[in-house]
């Protein structure tokens, strides 16, 4: 059983694709699996997908008919059979000790929510953007709620 489950929806995605695969396959914590959804993609997105499944049987693809991202995450989430879950856009790409870190702070602190911080990258420059986590249940189920938490394992 895995312990992360990474889940990905895809969509129109093709120039950025693998890069996001390879660097979540290029992970150091080696327990997880990744759901790609290919939400419809008129594009290669599909194909390159089954070829990351064929390569990696921890990458499980499901193609299903265009429904939206919130859709595509829903259809991960009821597929999803690690302890945390985490969602990956296809644009994005992850550190190699990315999940790693945030499964054993998650594990030494029994918590149910763990953050870091991200970097948005721009032509021309890239900025760090410090996410704080909140102290209380409350305020931290309001954050992700409204978007405000980015780059957190559940």
């Amino acid at each position: 059983m895995p312990k992360i489950s990474i889940i990905v929806p895809v969509y129109k995605v093709e120039k950025y694709l693998k890069r996001c695969l390879d660097s979540i396959r290029a992970q150091t914590f080696i327990e997880w699996e990744c759901i790609l959804i290919d939400d419809g993609s008129p594009d290669k997105s599909g194909i390159i997908c089954d070829e990351y499944s064929e390569k990696d049987s921890r990458f499980i693809v499901i193609h299903q008919k265009n429904a939206g991202s919130a859709e595509a995450r829903n259809v991960g989430l009821k597929n999803a059979r690690g302890k945390y879950i985490i969602c990956v856009d296809a644009d994005d790409w992850i550190e190699k000790k990315y999940l790693e870190e945030l499964y054993n702070v998650a594990s030494l602190n029994d918590a149910d929510v763990v953050g870091c911080n991200l970097i948005r990258e721009y032509p021309r420059k890239s900025i760090v953007v410090k996410i704080l986590m909140p102290e209380t249940n409350k305020d931290c189920i309001s954050s992700l709620l409204t978007g405000q938490l980015q780059g957190f394992l559940l």
